[in-house]
């Protein structure tokens, strides 16, 4: 474990005991993110944008199927207003990936996402185009460290063990369009269908 993801697990640690105030703390590879998880006893939800509830939005150039909006696994993943929500292969790290279909004049992409119940982390592979966006992930009027991605896919994870019930993805530095894939939460009780 590198002393990163020590010091991080230390200030989650400390604050799941209550000795201090909660604390956003950004994660830029799946194993730490995941290690934080398992020392928070928090259990992990995955999305990888491949099952049925997104069937019905996938898009293949120049054929876009896209709604307003898609729950799957508890969780409600939308677009800013005025524009759409697919998936394709292109922005897939294993199948499918999700992006925002642009409907309003072109600016870089957001999803947002909103649960019945508090999640507590929220982590995701990224691709943007051009590379090196500085992706960051936006709870509870905090926002993680940004971190650079490019191709192939990058994580981007956050946990805030104050939970929240909604989360925004976007690139701080609003030039990129991008889209993710193979999404992790972590939860302490299943979310609704």
């Amino acid at each position: 474990m590198s002393a990163r993801a020590a010091l991080c697990s230390a200030a989650l640690a400390l604050f799941a005991a209550g000795v201090c105030p909660a604390v956003v703390v950004t994660y830029d590879t799946e194993a730490e993110f995941l290690s934080a998880l398992s020392d928070a006893g928090l259990t992990v939800l995955r999305e990888d944008f491949d099952g049925p509830a997104w069937d019905g939005v996938r898009s293949d150039f120049p054929v876009v199927n896209a709604e307003p909006s898609i729950s799957s696994h508890g969780v409600t993943w939308r677009p800013r207003p005025g524009n759409l929500i697919t998936t394709n292969t292109n922005w897939g790290r294993t199948a499918f990936g999700v992006y925002e279909v642009q409907l309003s004049p072109l600016s870089p992409s957001e999803l947002f996402g909103e649960t019945p119940e508090p999640i507590y982390a929220v982590g995701v592979y990224i691709d943007s185009n051009p590379d090196f966006a500085d992706m960051a992930i936006e709870v509870n009027g905090q926002s993680s460290e940004p971190t650079v991605v490019g191709f192939p896919h990058v994580f981007v994870g956050l946990v805030d063990l104050e939970g929240f019930t909604s989360f925004r993805i976007y690139d701080a530095e609003q030039e990129h369009v991008w889209g993710g894939d193979d999404a992790i939460f972590g939860i302490t009780a299943p979310l609704l269908p």
